[in-house]
């Protein structure tokens, strides 16, 4: 959220509500496009934990990324919630406020995906190697 959000006086539950929030969703379906917040397994994983507590955000603006929505973040009314890691990159920003949501949301977990084909390739097995290494590099070092 901006560092100039009037949130921020008393970051609490009421307050995360009360906000109008950037959501956004891989799929690049939006909230008027056949989803509800009565629908929170398809909105996603912040909706779901919310869910779970009895209560719903007001989405006011969707994107497909991430890091559009730490800039639309930006503005100064707007909450953006994002997973830890990609917090951490604006974390340094001055026009930013990172704070932990006030309810509990649980971790996403991240998985890799490839062709049967590419099983036994050596090529493949490297790179994913490596994607496991680094992401194992960025937990333990944050």
């Amino acid at each position: 959220m901006s560092s100039e959000n009037k949130a921020l006086e008393n970051f609490d539950m009421d307050a995360f509500l009360a906000a109008p929030h950037i959501w956004v969703s891989k799929t690049g379906m939006g909230v008027g496009r056949g989803m509800s917040h009565r629908d929170s397994q398809r909105l996603g994983w912040v909706d779901e934990a919310l869910a779970e507590v009895g209560h719903e955000r007001q989405i006011r603006v969707f994107t497909r990324h991430y890091q559009v929505a730490a800039l639309l973040a930006r503005h100064p009314d707007l909450i953006a919630t994002l997973p830890t890691q990609v917090a951490k990159l604006y974390a340094e920003d001055p026009r930013l406020a990172v704070r932990k949501p006030p309810f509990m949301i649980i971790p996403i977990e991240l998985k890799l995906a490839w062709s049967p084909l590419l099983q036994h390739d050596p090529g493949h097995i490297w790179l994913r190697r490596r994607i496991v290494d680094m992401g194992q590099e960025m937990i333990e070092h944050g």
